[in-house]
């Protein structure tokens, strides 16, 4: 039996005693209007050990804690935050989170032990030693890391990409750089591959494409490029290739990894595929369907498509970070976790009929978000720039639009029915002390 904890029992038991193994199982609970669980004690020299706990129900923010130690044992969180806390030792042991952030932490040793996190993201911090152990993740973001002494590509072993400074990039394979086009003294060969060459490419088990350099792949006839491997654990890199003359189908391929890399594409359908992660990377394309494909993590990063269809997709996470996109639409598409993080280049989002868990569209910036008659446990909206937002039909448990007045909506659309359980409007309608002037509540008028 797994015990409930509210967010003030947490900080009974913590003053209690800080090793919290000694209560087995336990899940934190959200309280009404409640997101975030922060952490903020002053541990002075105790070692605190969170044990097996569940804080999946909110985004957990150890802001402004000190302690001599902070085990997070094998805790599962969504968001982990780590800010402004100084610990000695941080020891991440056997926990998971689905985004770990470091915003101005500072500790003096961090041991990522097993953390699995799709996501790690080192926004600011500050590390003495940093261990990466046996970490793994998706993508590694470091943009103001502080540890003498470290090199980032201790990690490249840990993650499939490591990016710095929201630019540089490296790949946990040798990546062979391109030469730049354009030269006036330089003149770049293109491989020319036949769709059926390219396929025998594939076949005799040239699944790194990057070795190819710069290559473009055209039709055979009428037909489409259809790409149906059992890749048993592999994963398919695409590298520099020119897609555009080529519609590409995955049909049913199976396949630890898809990455992009630096590919351009037109039209591109994932059919009945079932991929691990997904990376789009520089990714450019016209129309990106998938179909009724099955991936437990998307990572979008800095791809572009002119529409993005969901359709019936069944996916763990789904990561937009500084997507361009024209249109998004989420069809029937059943998805554990979205989050729109960074960025300003999707336009129009569509939920449509979508199954979501959670659906965080923190600091994003769109000129229309359409609900549609999608079924979301949690939507949250928080410092986010969106022209319209769409909610009539909505069915969630919980509809959040952010309590600090930080949030920018030119016209909000709801309709209060049985479908949103619980709504959040504090401060959404405000913006430096002036209400909104077009926000429409349906059946109410304006406010």
């Amino acid at each position: 039996m797994v015990l409930e904890l509210s967010l003030n029992d947490l900080y009974t038991a913590l003053f209690d005693d800080p090793d919290l193994r000694r209560l087995g199982p336990y899940k934190v609970v959200a309280t009404e209007r409640q997101t975030i669980f922060p952490i903020d004690i002053d541990f002075g020299d105790q070692d605190v050990h969170l044990g097996e706990g569940d804080f999946t129900d909110g985004f957990v923010a150890f802001c402004n804690s000190r302690a001599r130690s902070l085990d997070l044992g094998s805790s599962v969180f969504t968001d982990f935050y780590p800010d402004f806390i100084e610990v000695d030792v941080l020891l991440c042991s056997e926990s998971r989170a689905s985004r770990f952030y470091f915003d101005d932490a500072k500790i003096g040793l961090c041991n990522f032990g097993k953390l699995v996190s799709p996501e790690v993201y080192f926004d600011r911090a500050q590390i003495d030693v940093l261990l990466p152990e046996e970490l793994q993740s998706g993508v590694i973001y470091i943009e103001a890391l502080e540890s003498e002494g470290f090199n980032p590509e201790r990690l490249i072993s840990n993650a499939h990409r490591v990016t710095l400074d929201k630019g540089r990039i490296e790949d946990a394979a040798a990546n062979k750089q391109a030469i730049v086009e354009g030269s006036d003294d330089t003149v770049v060969e293109v491989r020319i591959l036949k769709a059926g060459e390219f396929i025998d490419y594939l076949l005799a088990g040239n699944l790194d494409l990057r070795g190819l350099g710069k290559y473009k792949v055209v039709p055979d006839g009428d037909s489409p490029l259809e790409i149906n491997l059992d890749l048993e654990g592999r994963g398919l890199n695409f590298g520099a290739g020119d897609f555009t003359s080529v519609s590409i189908s995955f049909c049913a391929t199976r396949s630890e990894y898809v990455d992009f890399s630096e590919s351009v594409f037109g039209h591109v359908d994932f059919r009945d595929s079932q991929i691990g992660s997904c990376f789009f990377a520089d990714f450019q394309g016209k129309e990106v369907h998938f179909g009724n494909a099955r991936m437990e993590n998307v990572f979008w990063e800095r791809g572009s498509a002119a529409f993005i269809y969901l359709d019936k997709l069944t996916a763990g996470q789904f990561n937009i970070n500084d997507m361009e996109t024209e249109e998004i639409r989420l069809g029937d598409s059943q998805v554990r976790e979205m989050y729109l993080s960074t960025g300003e280049g999707v336009q129009r989002m569509f939920c449509e009929h979508a199954q979501i868990g959670l659906l965080n569209l923190h600091e994003g910036r769109l000129i229309e978000v359409d609900f549609g008659e999608s079924r979301i446990h949690k939507a949250l909206i928080n410092k986010a720039t969106i022209d319209l937002v769409k909610a009539e039909g909505l069915v969630a448990d919980k509809l959040y639009i952010g309590n600090d007045g930080k949030n920018e909506i030119g016209e909000l659309r709801l309709g209060l029915h049985e479908g949103v359980k619980e709504v959040d409007l504090e401060k959404a309608l405000f913006k430096e002390g002036r209400e909104v002037e077009r926000t429409i509540i349906k059946g109410f008028g304006p406010l």
